[in-house]
């Protein structure tokens, strides 16, 4: 997925904050998902 900034009238400053929220919200989607994932492994084997 490829982000730009092309077209769109903001400033240098607008768009540096753009791309650290966009940076921070995959960061943590991504943390979120890495803890769904390994709930997921211990709940789907309680044997284990």
């Amino acid at each position: 997925m490829r982000f730009h900034q092309f077209g769109v009238d903001t400033d240098a400053e607008q768009a540096e904050r753009a791309k650290a929220g966009r940076l921070e919200f995959f960061d943590r989607l991504a943390e979120h998902l890495a803890v769904q994932d390994t709930s997921s492994k211990v709940s789907s084997r309680p044997w284990a």
